[in-house]
């Protein structure tokens, strides 16, 4: 009796999605996130990729009735038709500082996939990260939608905060005053500090990869002042050509 009730409880929760891509601490979120009760999709679950099922616009597919949080890949899912489709559900951007950022990705392109990215396909897919990061920010940042929103960073000193207040039982309980970019944002219960968490399976990375992104970026004009940000629009900026060329 009591496992079918919990097991009814957890059905009703809240869906969350995480809309940022790979490479940001996701397995450190999805952690987090089953800490809560959660049951997560990670990149794929019932042999399938949850950001394609997006596409696909069915929300009874079974990999959304059997799953609360959703992870990995998330710049390839459909987040508008998700904020239709699930009324009450929850957007994580989560995201990570610039370099680290593209350090990751490009060592998982030249080591797991045997594919090395040119510096024009590293500066472009800033463009379309900053402009997709962009266009959410300012979508969700209207009375009527902030509640649902956070950017999740894992360097945001109480980024647990984040998790929890995006993860509380009511929409309309503890509602932000402003749009929620860091826990510096967080209504004051979940505003505590200091409560850092480790990046689950870390990878170092070596200098041929931390070398061939820092010409990437300052050749095609992004400084070092902004390698540090976790929204990309300012180094964005500076890639004018190249994010028009993709445009």
């Amino acid at each position: 009796m009591l496992v079918a009730a919990a097991q009814g409880a957890a059905k009703k929760r809240d869906k969350i999605f995480c809309v940022g891509p790979g490479h940001t601490g996701t397995h450190t979120l999805e952690a987090m996130l089953k800490n809560l009760s959660y049951r997560s999709c990670h990149l794929h679950c019932l042999q399938k990729s949850w950001a394609r099922e997006t596409q696909q616009h069915d929300a009874s597919s079974e990999v959304f009735t059997n799953f609360d949080a959703f992870m990995d890949a998330g710049d390839f899912a459909d987040w508008r038709w998700l904020e239709q489709a699930f009324s009450t559900a929850r957007f994580a951007l989560n995201t990570r500082p610039l370099f680290e950022y593209l350090v990751s990705l490009y060592d998982h392109k030249r080591l797991r996939k045997n594919y090395t990215m040119t510096a024009a396909q590293l500066v472009g897919h800033v463009c379309g990260l900053a402009a997709r990061q962009e266009e959410m920010l300012a979508h969700f940042d209207r009375p009527e939608r902030r509640d649902r929103f956070a950017v999740v960073a894992l360097t945001d000193p109480n980024v647990r905060g984040v998790v929890e207040w995006l993860a509380r039982p009511r929409l309309n309980s503890h509602q932000a005053a402003r749009l929620v970019t860091s826990s510096a944002d967080l209504p004051e219960r979940f505003g505590e500090r200091g409560r850092p968490v480790a990046l689950l399976f870390a990878q170092p990375h070596d200098a041929i990869a931390r070398d061939f992104v820092r010409r990437a970026l300052i050749d095609h004009g992004c400084p070092p002042a902004f390698w540090n940000d976790t929204l990309y629009s300012c180094c964005a900026k500076t890639l004018v050509d190249d994010c028009r060329q993709r445009s």
